[in-house]
């Protein structure tokens, strides 16, 4: 399930750095930006394996990462 991209608009800093929360309790996800939950969904794949933090496929996207930190709930 997809965040509506007005509604990510009125919560993106563009010109400066974003926060980003991910939540993963089994199968749920749970995201939030800037303080703001954006999205809520349920996947297997986020069971187990590798953690992937951001993948964009086609598209010309920068992207920079600070101050990571993960924490077992």
């Amino acid at each position: 399930n997809k965040p509506d991209p007005a509604d990510i608009a009125k919560i993106l800093n563009i010109d400066g750095w974003n926060t980003m929360e991910i939540q993963a309790v089994g199968e749920k996800i749970d995201i939030s930006l800037n303080g703001t939950k954006v999205t809520s969904m349920k996947s297997q794949r986020s069971v187990k394996g590798k953690l992937g933090i951001q993948l964009h496929s086609n598209e010309n996207t920068r992207i920079k990462f600070r101050n990571i930190e993960i924490t077992e709930l």
